[in-house]
């Protein structure tokens, strides 16, 4: 853009320009990452959840076992 040759204000504004882009393109990716990894450990809770209340002798027992 620079090498063009435009007016210094057009360089400035599509810098702004960029840095905008690249700011908001972070953040819906980071809000999309964490969304995700929220969703899958909720999942996890509810398998162990619903595996305690059918297995609680196992559950037990695996418990015991990590600790």
């Amino acid at each position: 853009m620079a090498g063009a040759g435009p007016e210094p204000k057009v360089v400035l504004l599509a810098g702004i320009a960029g840095l905008l882009a690249g700011g908001f393109s972070m953040a819906a990716g980071e809000y999309i990452s964490v969304s995700t990894q929220r969703e899958l450990i909720e999942h996890q809770i509810e398998l162990e959840r619903q595996e305690l209340k059918d297995h609680p002798a196992e559950e037990i027992g695996e418990l015991a076992a990590i600790l």
